[in-house]
């Protein structure tokens, strides 16, 4: 039986044929559509007889009595085997072809299982299935009053034009799993509200100290990220606190190592093949950036109507 994983290909590269290249234990497969346009890569191996019960299947009880669930077995080491393969294809196509291949989607691959014997039909029933996509946006429906709202008020908001274009440019990114990238623009709001220029790690938990609003919203944002289990192996690396202040400290650090690269560090780099890494602390940092806009919102909402009274 073979484990194989297809991903979309993005970019105006076009092939004359598919495709099927063998590199040691793993196949390649490219599928271009009518046109030629390369449309999407497969890589596949072969399962180990060791791992191949892993891959078994069955039914057991979900919530409910009457409500089965399909257990769907795997193996991760193979998986990220194979993910591995895609990104090393992603990187080496994309120079080799001056760009123009711009991404190979490995982030949800579509996975398969191609049976071969009697004896691995018995081992699955679901033979192909797709995880991780991310779902349609809920739709959100606004008013002609709320948007002329928006519109004649928003020259009383100036000062937030700036800080919403950074937390909207790293919704984007997050929404495209670019956590690192999201990371950045959400610390930039809070660079630009609170920082005032100060750039090392004295002056600016200096900063923290002696501003209120800043410590009042990383205290929210502490008590709604502080369950994030995920975020402890941060904590640890980087000697921080696990507390408000330690967050706010560890935000500083990350953006920091961040902003280098040094392949023979011995803290957790960020490139673009581990962007799934940082999504939890892009996640924190987002929600201090949503306390960072909304209190300086408020602040000025406030201000207007005291001038209205």
């Amino acid at each position: 039986m073979r484990y194989r994983l297809t991903a979309v290909v993005k970019g105006n590269l076009y092939l004359e044929q598919p495709t099927k290249i063998t590199s040691g234990e793993t196949l390649f497969e490219f599928l271009p559509d009518a046109s030629g346009k390369l449309v999407s890569v497969s890589v596949s191996k072969e399962i180990p007889e060791d791992k191949r019960e892993n891959f078994r299947q069955h039914i057991t009880i979900g919530h409910g009595a009457a409500i089965p669930k399909i257990v769907i077995g795997g193996d991760k080491e193979l998986h990220y085997e194979l993910i591995k393969e895609l990104q090393v294809l992603e990187s080496t196509l994309s120079f080799a072809s001056w760009g123009i291949c711009k991404q190979i989607d490995w982030h949800t691959p579509e996975q398969e299982y191609i049976s071969e014997t009697p004896d691995d039909e018995e081992l699955i029933g679901i033979t192909k299935f797709a995880v991780g996509k991310k779902a349609s946006d809920p739709p959100v429906r606004i008013t002609q009053e709320c948007l002329r709202g928006l519109i004649e008020k928003a020259p009383n908001y100036s000062l937030l034009y700036v800080p919403k274009a950074f937390w909207r440019a790293g919704m984007v990114y997050f929404d495209d799993n670019q956590y690192i990238q999201a990371f950045y623009q959400f610390y930039f709001v809070i660079e630009g509200f609170y920082l005032q220029g100060k750039s090392s790690k004295k002056q600016v938990m200096a900063q923290y100290q002696k501003i209120n609003d800043l410590q009042e919203i990383i205290r929210r944002t502490f008590e709604q990220v502080s369950a994030d289990l995920s975020l402890q192996p941060f904590y640890r690396e980087y000697k921080c606190e696990v507390s408000p202040s330690g967050l706010f400290e560890l935000f500083f650090e990350i953006r920091n190592n961040l902003h280098h690269y040094y392949g023979s560090s011995t803290r957790k780099q960020g490139t673009p093949l581990n962007q799934d890494d940082f999504k939890a602390v892009a996640l924190a940092i987002m929600c201090l950036a949503v306390h960072a806009i909304s209190t300086h919102e408020v602040r000025i909402t406030k201000s207007l109507s005291n001038t209205l009274s």
